[in-house]
């Protein structure tokens, strides 16, 4: 079916000429411009001279028929409506109009001939003024005060909450907002939990006073999209009413109303501390099956037990990938082992054997293998001279085939490492901190050893490497910076692993990361997943008490171009913090004690920007 969407204007008075409007200034006005205009609630303002502008902020719903009236002690004003960068309607002196999306509009009331005092107010034009008692469907002035509790304009009633109790019930596209009331005492403390048990609606709760006032709202900080509210202290005695919303989405709700204080529980949160040593994890030796898979650096046991047999084991291997195999017996043993290595077509790649030149102490080695081919390669191994036994078979890419532990070298200090098996690769472990930078010297002690060094992360990638940095065949890491915090990886071995012998291993700090400050426990006052559009305002309530310590932050989406602004404003409006950017962030991010008891306002912007965003404020316990 389609849908045909009428926009309807009704222009009141007599407006300028087109030459005069089109002589009339327009900008983006600053943040501390912009006021918000309630609905049903008169509001008042001053223009000082011709084209002096006023500007007033409101949030609209598509297909909302409204209207703005102003009373005036001076001249004519104009008042243009705009959406975003749109004009949606630009009269004089009083306006009706039906909304054409929902979205923060803005309106500008500006002086036509000179100073004006005036009165302006916002209202339903399809329905009435739920505090105006007479028959009459419009009100005549705006001078009507705000409803109490303006049931109408926050949803449709539920029931008013007298005791601790849970409440399930179901948002509808009829019924997209629920209201319930509470008739509270001063100084009493409430609290709050929406949960979204099914549907796609997001729960948003609201909380408001006797007048009409919002004096908290949240949309996250239970997590998951759920919501609370958070020890509300009332401040007077009236009845008070709290709005469930689901912005335009639609689903079953629990909401939990508990009529007393309950105890914090800050948010656990991690402390940035110095990194510990983490135990190292030495592979431990086990059997291997006939026709198992090989692992990287990860030798299993064996045996052959009856003359004339053999042992058959794979590995994976890349074209290019260089590889070495090491077969040796096991101590005790009578085994000499030889083996010979195939590639995915049959090919022999490799042989060796235990009575080779190249052999250490009886092990087969075939060391720094250029694989030429992808795939599954085959080891077959059988005893030379029908030789039986246990044998250790290992497996590496590069020129080493097993890891040997080494321990955690101290810094500025000599130590001596010493390769006691061909093809083994040492393991040291040094723990570092974002921002250290340190550097490592290995220099050789035997002159056939050509050490290589590697710095590597807890996870295996390798961040740094050297062979020959330093004089002759020591090898250097001169300057090593360290960004994630871990216990890193210290590995040392010969460049063709086909040599043993000792060396020296040397390594300090250049630049020594301060210590870590701890992060302070938190507990989420207010938490809102929104959108703010270039050149608009939002604006956020949190309730506060005098002496709490708070911090604030607006984090921009990272798929948006948003760099968010955000001010805190005092229960009177004031102005009290600005942020802009965080250091190497473009994202607020303040703390501040509050000064007074009563409800803030958080006011978020764009800096010639929009996007979505999530706006914090949380306690601090220091």
């Amino acid at each position: 079916m389609r849908r045909i969407i009428f926009l309807v204007l009704f222009l009141v008075g007599c407006g300028p000429t087109a030459e005069q409007l089109a002589s009339l200034p327009t900008r983006a006005p600053l943040p501390e411009e912009v006021r918000p205009l309630l609905f049903w609630q008169t509001e008042s303002g001053n223009l000082t001279g011709v084209d002096d502008i006023n500007y007033w902020q409101f949030a609209g719903t598509a297909g909302d028929n409204i209207f703005i009236r102003t009373i005036r002690s001076g001249s004519d004003v104009r008042l243009i409506l705009r959406q975003g960068a749109n004009t949606v309607i630009d009269v004089t002196n009083e306006l009706n109009v039906i909304l054409p999306a929902s979205d923060t509009y803005r309106l500008e009331v500006i002086a036509l001939s000179g100073a004006s005092a005036y009165d302006i107010g916002l209202g339903y034009g399809d329905r009435p003024n739920p505090n105006d008692t007479t028959s009459t469907p419009l009100p005549a002035t705006v001078g009507v005060p705000t409803p109490t509790p303006p049931f109408s304009s926050l949803g449709e009633f539920i029931t008013q909450l007298d005791t601790s109790r849970d409440f399930t019930e179901l948002l509808t596209s009829t019924s997209p907002q629920h209201v319930y009331t509470i008739q509270g005492i001063a100084g009493q403390v409430i609290n709050f939990e929406l949960y979204r048990i099914a549907g796609t609606f997001d729960p948003v709760l609201r909380f408001y006073d006797a007048d009409g006032n919002l004096l908290a709202m949240d949309d996250d900080s239970l997590g998951n999209r759920n919501a609370r509210l958070l020890n509300i202290l009332l401040p007077q005695d009236g009845l008070y009413t709290v709005q469930v919303d689901g912005k335009d989405l639609f689903g079953d709700y629990t909401l939990i109303y508990v009529d007393e204080a309950i105890e914090i529980v800050p948010d656990p949160l991690p402390t940035v501390a110095s990194t510990e040593v983490a135990s190292y994890a030495t592979p431990m030796l086990r059997f291997a099956s006939p026709d198992q898979r090989l692992e990287d650096h990860v030798p299993t046991i064996n045996s052959i037990v009856r003359e004339g047999d053999f042992q058959r084991f794979s590995f994976f291997a890349e074209a290019g990938e260089r590889i070495s195999l090491v077969v040796e017996p096991l101590d005790g043993s009578q085994f000499i082992p030889q083996f010979e290595v195939f590639d995915p077509d049959g090919a022999q790649i490799a042989l060796a054997s235990g009575v080779d030149v190249n052999a250490d102490e009886g092990a087969a080695i075939a060391n720094g293998v250029i694989i030429g081919q992808t795939g599954a390669h085959i080891i077959i191994i059988t005893g030379e001279s029908n030789t039986i036994g246990q044998f250790l078979v290992s497996f590496g890419r590069g020129s080493t085939v097993r890891d040997v532990y080494q321990g955690v070298p101290p810094s500025n200090e000599q130590i001596v490492g010493i390769f006691e098996q061909v093809g083994s690769r040492h393991v040291w472990q040094l723990p570092l901190n974002p921002n250290d930078v340190i550097s490592v010297a290995v220099s050789p002690n035997d002159p056939l050893l050509d050490p290589v060094i590697e710095l590597v992360t807890a996870d295996g990638d390798v961040v740094y490497a050297d062979d020959d940095g330093g004089i002759d065949n020591a090898a250097l890491l001169q300057l090593a910076e360290i960004t994630v915090p871990a216990t890193y990886l210290l590995r040392i071995y010969d460049e063709t692993g086909t040599n043993k012998g000792s060396y020296t291993v040397l390594w300090n700090y250049v630049t020594l990361a301060p210590t870590p400050t701890p992060i302070p426990s938190l507990t989420n006052l207010l938490v809102i997943d929104d959108v703010v559009t270039e050149g608009q305002y939002q604006f956020y309530a949190f309730q506060g008490q005098a002496g709490q310590r708070v911090r604030i932050e607006a984090i921009a989406d990272g798929e948006t171009a948003l760099d968010p602004v955000i001010a805190i404003l005092n229960p009177r409006g004031d102005i009290i913090l600005e942020a802009d950017d965080s250091p190497n962030s473009l994202n607020p991010s303040t703390f501040l004690t509050l000064p007074e008891d009563g409800t803030y306002q958080v006011r978020v912007n764009g800096y010639l920007s929009g996007g979505d965003f999530i706006l914090t404020v949380a306690q601090v316990y220091d």
